[in-house]
């Protein structure tokens, strides 16, 4: 299994305050709106659910509502490294491992006491179309003076962090923090966060082999968001690209948010002197968040885990083994009439194990592991609970009578990996694994409104489940004395039966309301993803100067089996809705199928991009730094077919218009984004450090995903200083 790690170097030097900027960096990672998709594996999905497991210091970190991460609340200042392992992991994660995982670690204080503190500020350039520039286009916000770079409205960005760590007799004290304040690109979009972390660990000095503590972190925010461009109006469309609204939001697409965060992970570790070592960590996760629609919502995730470890030497035998307790409560906040996604508790349960063991003279290594899982949702809402095991929905209504299967959850899930030394700094690998994903509380119940669009629940999803194979080399090398590198290659299958993704379609029960039209989840097939990645790192002097550069490639298939099977589908109320009153795609296809869901007319799965490139750059002459960072991405070439149908333009005025124009224009285009760091490093021990950072230096437009765009050419000033 392929495993990426990212230095808290990268980050520092490219100026990233949150982490999921800091993965798009990783190779063969992609982040869509806050959305981890690992060599393809995931697309959109709305903001509910992930196919990537991510932890922090390797725990859970995913809401108990919506399954989605809070990229914000990690206390990016504490950073040590970023650990990404590709592939299925359930067999040891469980649920929600099926794209892969994302283990973010911090740091303990080590020897000497260590104090840092970083400062920034930073501002957004004029978009290349120049009409897209609300804050000196638009008559509310224009300055008069024309000359005048920064203006009153110019998106901006400012903050700053400290990190506190140092050694107290048998304790391990740290303490940290962040601020910062943004007003995006995106009109009327702002926002306001602080964060505040703690790790206290104490090892007695009468009890050799015990550490206990506990980690804490709070946050609190406050901001704005929209979900649709504007788009564009058809007097001003041809001379300006379909575009000129869209860094403006759609009437009703715009959230007005508050949101408050907490972790508090207590945590026992003990080792014997007879080889047998015993942790157990826990996490309380809330994730509060009200809002202007009177629809927030109080998730609550209750985490406990025990587990077992013990090398048998006269075997060489490792064994891990533990149980996990994770249960989830959704409720509605203080004073709000309902709640986003209802009233519910979830129930996961789990066993698992891994053995390890070499063999061939230590050159070959060996590791099997699996995982049993049970989980349960019961949903206080609407009287139905859903148990991944059994084939009955209890105690639901009739309209909810189809039977649960999930075939992953009838026996373990098992993984297989092989590591074979061949030669010196040459290793050879092979693993094989399983995967599954039970339906997030956001996909089986959530019931909104955004503008135009509704979001409507599918109390009849299935679990997703999935396979996958890999098989890679890894070479090191070294050239003289000076350069030391590294080359990895690997080809991988990804394999998903009962797919879930967000469809367009008549799912509401009430069709005087856009004749009931709007987005659920839907199981749509199955589904198989080939491709193969490359990553590189090399390190050394050139001239007496450091030198340090990393990159990766990867090339994916992503394809759906039952591209022309029709799809079962169901509305709000658990009926079949795979044929339409209205047939939507009567323009395309006759058949509600994955290709007439789909812009694209060839196999290809939604919100992929085939080609992804990655590099990392930095030369270090005398006291200065200077680096390059570029993104590659290739053309999306699917979404969904709504946002492209010539139905839909008509759907709520401009938006739906300006997404197909926009994809029209920039068809096939590949987005480019490279950023410039130049850096200076001052006083004793290099304790002071100013860098200038230009990102997007290119002044690219281009798609975060439909009807959203990425940020234009942007500067940023970063001071840090260590005591």
């Amino acid at each position: 299994m392929t495993i990426e790690v990212l230095r808290s170097n990268i980050l520092e030097q490219n100026n990233i305050t949150r982490v999921d900027e800091g993965l798009n960096k990783v190779p063969g990672v992609t982040m869509t709106e806050g959305q981890a998709n690992i060599r393809g594996g995931s697309g959109w999905s709305y903001g509910s659910g992930s196919r990537v497991m991510v932890l922090l210091d390797d725990i859970p970190l995913l809401t108990a509502d919506a399954s989605d991460v809070k990229w914000s609340f990690m206390p990016v200042e504490n950073i040590e490294q970023i650990e990404v392992v590709k592939g299925a992991a359930s067999s040891i994660y469980g649920t929600g491992a099926l794209n892969g995982v994302i283990n973010v670690r911090t740091g303990y204080a080590k020897s000497k006491p260590e104090t840092r503190i970083s400062t920034w500020g930073g501002f957004s350039n004029t978009p290349a179309n120049s009409a897209e520039s609300w804050w000196t286009t638009q008559p509310a916000y224009a300055d008069t003076n024309p000359f005048l770079m920064f203006r009153r409205n110019q998106p901006y960005k400012y903050g700053a962090n400290f990190i506190h760590k140092r050694k107290i007799g048998q304790v391990d004290f740290v303490i940290g923090g962040q601020y910062q304040q943004e007003r995006t690109h995106l009109r009327e979009e702002w926002s306001g966060e602080a964060r505040v972390t703690s790790k206290i660990r104490w090892k007695p000095k009468n009890i050799e082999g015990l550490s206990l503590g506990i980690n804490t972190t709070f946050f609190k925010g406050r901001g704005a968001t929209f979900f649709m461009w504007k788009g564009s109006d058809s007097a001003t469309q041809a001379a300006n690209g379909g575009d000129i609204y869209a860094r403006m939001p759609f009437e009703n697409t715009m959230t007005y948010y508050s949101s408050q965060r907490l972790t508090i992970d207590p945590f026992v570790n003990y080792a014997d002197n007879k080889g047998n070592a015993f942790s157990w960590k826990s996490r309380f996760f809330n994730a509060t968040n009200t809002n202007n629609t009177n629809q927030g919502s109080v998730p609550n995730v209750y985490y406990s885990e025990f587990q077992y470890n013990r090398f048998f030497d006269k075997i060489k035998l490792n064994l891990v083994a533990g149980a996990v307790i994770n249960y989830g409560t959704a409720r509605k906040p203080a004073g709000d009439s309902v709640s986003l996604f209802g009233e519910h508790n979830s129930t996961n349960l789990a066993a698992y194990f891994q053995l390890e063991r070499k063999f061939i003279k230590d050159k070959l290594n060996v590791s099997f592991g699996g995982r049993y899982e049970y989980m349960f949702v019961k949903s206080l809402t609407y009287g139905v609970s859903l148990n991944s095991l059994d084939n009955t929905i209890f105690d639901a209504p009739s309209n909810f009578g189809q039977s649960w299967m999930n075939s992953a959850g009838k026996r373990p899930l098992m993984k297989l990996g092989f590591n074979y030394k061949l030669h010196t700094a040459t290793y050879l690998r092979m693993s094989v694994g399983e995967g599954y994903r039970f339906p997030t509380m956001g996909e089986l119940f959530v019931k909104t409104q955004i503008g135009p669009l509704a979001i409507y629940p599918n109390k009849k999803l299935r679990p997703e489940y999935g396979w996958y194979a890999e098989l890679g080399i890894k070479q090191g090398y070294k050239i003289k004395d000076n350069w030391m590198g590294f080359f990895d290659l690997a080809g991988y299958i990804n394999q998903y039966q009962n797919m879930m993704e967000f469809n367009i379609g008549q799912f509401g029960a009430d069709l005087s309301k856009f004749l009931g039209l709007g987005f659920a989840a839907q199981n749509v097939g199955n589904t198989r993803i080939i491709g193969f990645d490359y990553s590189a790192g090399l390190s050394g002097k050139w001239a007496k100067m450091p030198v340090q550069l990393i990159m990766g490639y990867t090339y994916i298939v992503p394809v759906s089996l039952n591209w022309n099977d029709r799809l079962v589908l169901y509305n709000e109320n658990g009926d079949r809705a795979d044929s339409l009153g209205l047939n939507f795609l009567a323009s395309k296809n006759s058949n509600v199928d994955y290709a007439a869901t789909s812009s694209s007319d060839e196999n290809v799965l939604k919100y992929r991009n085939r080609h992804t490139f990655t590099f990392d750059g930095q030369i270090s002459p005398d006291k200065f730094d200077v680096g390059l960072s570029v993104q590659l991405r290739s053309w999306m070439e699917n979404v969904d077919y709504a946002f492209v149908s010539p139905i839909f333009k008509v759907i709520g005025g401009t938006p739906f218009e300006a997404i197909s124009a926009f994809r029209n224009q920039h068809k096939g285009m590949t987005t480019c984004l490279i950023d410039l760091r130049f850096g200076r490093r001052f006083l004793k021990d290099d304790r002071l450090n100013i860098n200038f950072v230009v990102k997007n230096i290119l002044n690219q437009t281009y798609e975060i995903r439909p009807a959203i765009l990425g940020a234009p050419r942007n500067y940023a000033i970063q001071m840090g200083y260590k005591f």
